[in-house]
């Protein structure tokens, strides 16, 4: 069973945010109710079960290191008639593709979307015929590309009641092996 009012997403780190949510306040219809992220599943597991599925993804997801992301083009998908959402995406996918690879063998049992995973951060929407211009402007901000490391994923909630409500950062799950506490053995 899926959830709607719960994600499993890399959330950027906080210090990217006002950058990118200074975009995003003007253009994102949904700004208000997600931080800036990446989604991996979504919708996800219902909140009742997020301590289930965050065992089988530490289990996972200690053989997938810690990767670094850079988001460095700028595409859109066509969405309702002569409306598209346009987003950041990496033109190398392939360390975002073997993490969702590892979430998806982890929990078999959340739907996602069939073919090719196409990681993506939505930046906003507009009318078709505006798509050209839209994107030729995010390019040139974007320029280089905004450079991270993914260290986690985040389990993020809302209240399912109120789809006003924001997500927050329930839970992460980090990358690589666990790092034990060595105390010295004298």
């Amino acid at each position: 069973m899926s959830d709607v009012s719960t994600a499993l997403a890399i959330v950027l780190p906080e210090h990217l945010h006002d950058r990118i949510n200074a975009i995003r306040a003007k253009h994102d219809r949904a700004y208000p109710r997600w931080p800036p992220h990446i989604n991996l599943m979504f919708p996800f597991v219902p909140l009742s079960e997020f301590a289930a599925a965050m065992l089988a993804l530490q289990a996972a997801l200690q053989a997938v290191p810690p990767l670094t992301l850079r988001l460095d083009a700028v595409g859109y998908f066509r969405q309702k008639p002569r409306r598209a959402t346009y987003h950041l995406k990496p033109n190398d996918h392939s360390g975002v593709r073997a993490l969702f690879a590892a979430v998806s063998d982890a929990l078999p049992h959340v739907a996602t979307r069939r073919g090719e995973f196409r990681a993506h951060l939505t930046m906003g929407q507009c009318a078709e015929d505006e798509i050209e211009e839209v994107t030729a402007d995010l390019e040139q901000w974007l320029g280089a590309g905004i450079t991270f490391v993914v260290r986690d994923v985040c389990l993020l909630s809302r209240d399912a009641r109120d789809g006003r409500v924001p997500f927050r950062v329930v839970a992460a799950v980090e990358l690589g092996p666990a790092v034990a506490d060595i105390k010295d053995a004298e």
